[in-house]
Parts: structure tokens; sequence; C-alpha cells
């Protein structure tokens, strides 16, 4: 498959031939419809933040798209378009137990723990996962939402850039 990564920060992002992941168990692949760009990712890149996973990378998080494969646990999910969250919980500790997923320790990023949506694919944890109202015969626009912890606020519309999906 296709993805723009970030091999090294402050140069030119390079589209690379990779291998398409295959979700585990609790994972979904997603056929990516639209990525937003974020400030964050251009920190990452631009401004040499340092990433969890180290570089090369597929950064993104503003992810929208269709589940093309599903792991044994979320087979229902197989062709539903989704938006995956910018940060996503464990779901299991105490903060997660207690309503406060956004604080969570154990929160995974794509485009920072695991590679993210500059691609034609990404694999990403099926919780949390928000489905799109399904209207048939219109085609699949992109959806953006960053996620902010900002003044507790769960999620803000996000306006900025994006890229295509990559064919």
């Amino acid at each position: 498959m296709k993805a723009v990564r970030l091999v090294t920060a402050g140069e030119p992002l390079v589209l690379e031939d990779v291998a398409q992941p295959k979700p585990g168990d609790d994972e979904v692949l997603v056929k990516v419809a639209g990525c937003g760009v974020c400030h964050t990712d251009i920190g990452f890149w631009k401004d040499g933040v340092p990433t969890k996973k180290g570089l090369p990378l597929t950064l993104g998080h503003e992810v929208s798209g269709t589940v093309v494969q599903a792991g044994s646990r979320y087979k229902q999910l197989l062709d539903r378009e989704v938006i995956v969250p910018a940060v996503i919980p464990c779901g299991e500790c105490e903060l997660c137990r207690a309503g406060e997923r956004r604080i969570c320790r154990a929160q995974i990023m794509p485009g920072n723990d695991r590679h993210g949506g500059f691609a034609s694919h990404v694999a990403v944890p099926a919780r949390f996962r928000h489905h799109k109202p399904v209207t048939k015969g219109q085609p699949q626009r992109p959806t953006f939402l960053c996620h902010s912890q900002v003044r507790g606020c769960k999620w803000r519309l996000h306006h900025g850039m994006h890229l295509k999906a990559i064919r």
C-alpha cells in the first residue's frame, strides 16, 4: 500500500510503498477516505517533536474511512464507515472506568504510538470507534475531528488542511 511517511524531522514527507497491516483480534483495518493534518502532525514533522514510535512513521490521527477487515471480535463492523478517535483510550484502567477516558494514561494515538492515517489503510483498535450515519448511494465524505484535552473538551471540529486517500 502507499503511505506518506515522516522519515527525518524537518525534511519533506516521503511517499513509500509499505506492507498493508493485518488487524489483530481486537483491531480493524480501515480504508482511509481522508485524514486531517493537525498541528500535532506538523510539530512532529517540522519541529522535530519526538514521536513515541520511532521513525520512519506514518503520521495522521484524524481518520475517517470504511472498515475492510476486522479481527474476530469485530466482524460486525465490516463495510461500516467509521471515524477513528484521534486518541484511543484503553477502556480498562481506573480513569476509563470512572468515565475519564480523555485522560487515560494508556491511550494510543495513531501517527504517534503507531502508524497513522496518511496512508491508503490503517489498522487501529476497534474500541471506541464512531460509526458514521449510513446513507446509501451517497459518496463518502471525510470527517475530521481533533481530540482536545483543553478545558475538558472531548471533541472539536478541526478546520485544517487534509490529505486525500492515496490510491
